[in-house]
């Protein structure tokens, strides 16, 4: 007798929250540089 298993598919999930990650940290180093080139210093208030 032969167990079948249930296949889930890969759905992404993971990828897509790593991107996002990703995505926010360039976000927030592009908003620091760009206080860094203005004033010297990064701006305090998000």
């Amino acid at each position: 007798m032969t167990t079948v298993s249930s296949y889930r598919p890969n759905t992404g999930r993971t990828v897509e929250l790593l991107l996002l990650v990703l995505v926010t940290g360039i976000i927030m180093l592009a908003y620091a540089n760009v206080g860094l080139a203005q004033t010297g210093r990064c701006r305090p208030t998000w």
